[in-house]
């Protein structure tokens, strides 16, 4: 979240969102002052000061929050467009804003007792018999080595490697040692 002079800055120019983060079950959240002004009024109708109790009246920054407070009321400005998807079409939502060719804001309702929140069972991660012992075939390489250390953390706890070029680095030796351990 970023707050403070510069807004929301990732939001207005389309920051890149990893969805990777969701696999987590993590929330990204976003609100709009312009909203915020509509539903409450009589919010933005008292002067924000946004460097504290010291700040002067004088000072640019309150005098542009007043302007653009009072150009609000006014109907001078308007916020931007805001299209409205529910939480069940999550995955629309997310379509239609990775196409970057929406102008305004996108935004996310949950109304209970309407919206299904869909739900997806994380694949099931592969596992091996720690009883039963592997042979992989040149397996010292890096994409091997990539995979002993893959295969172990599943579970293999024996694991044959058949090497033409055996463990002619320090690289290898130092594998074979501490895969050992």
């Amino acid at each position: 979240m970023t707050i403070g002079l510069r807004g929301r800055v990732d939001v207005q120019n389309f920051g890149l969102l990893h969805l990777e983060a969701f696999r987590k079950n993590a929330t990204f959240s976003s609100f709009d002052l312009n909203v915020i002004m509509d539903k409450q009024p009589d919010l933005c109708a008292q002067q924000v000061k946004l460097l504290g109790p010291n700040s002067s009246a004088n000072d640019p920054r309150n005098r542009l929050v007043k302007i653009v407070s009072d150009m609000l009321l006014q109907g001078r400005i308007q916020p931007l467009i805001t299209k409205v998807f529910d939480v069940s079409d999550l995955d629309k939502a997310l379509l239609y804003f990775s196409k970057g060719a929406h102008i305004g804001k996108i935004a996310m309702q949950y109304d209970r007792g309407q919206s299904v929140v869909k739900t997806v069972v994380p694949a099931r991660q592969g596992s091996f018999d720690c009883n039963a012992t592997y042979i992989l075939v040149g397996g010292l390489g890096g994409l091997g080595r990539s995979l002993i250390t893959w295969m172990a953390g599943r579970g293999a706890r024996h694991i044959a490697v058949i090497s033409r070029s055996g463990t002619n680095t320090s690289v290898k030796t130092a594998f074979i040692e501490h895969a050992a351990l």
